[in-house]
């Protein structure tokens, strides 16, 4: 437990997500300020499409590696198993394609316009 709240407390001694002491969280009649989560905001923004690259990148790897052990398979039982993983990678990485690119396309807009 211990350890868990010091890691805390050097992530927040980092106070990368804050520009100064004073901003981050102010409250008024103007409206909210919230810097950090600006910050954070843009972070992310600029991430995802490297991350898309990535995880497209090496689910395509893994598919091939599993499509050369389906073709190298010599009974039908190892060969419906990778059938089955195929299909299984196949689809996690649509799935996951799917979601960064609906973040990256329709929620960031909309985070960055609520927040501008």
């Amino acid at each position: 437990m211990l350890s868990f709240v010091t890691t805390a407390m050097n992530f927040m001694a980092l106070r990368f997500l804050t520009s100064s002491a004073n901003d981050g969280f102010q409250w008024g009649d103007e409206g909210k300020s919230f810097i950090y989560l600006k910050n954070l905001i843009n972070a992310l923004d600029t991430i995802l499409w490297p991350l898309l690259i990535l995880v497209a990148s090496i689910a395509t790897l893994y598919a091939i590696y599993i499509g050369v052990m389906m073709a190298k398979a010599e009974d039908n039982g190892e060969r419906d198993k990778f059938k089955s993983r195929f299909i299984n990678v196949i689809i996690a990485m649509a799935v996951t394609i799917l979601i960064i690119l609906l973040l990256k396309l329709v929620v960031m807009p909309n985070l960055q316009n609520w927040l501008a």
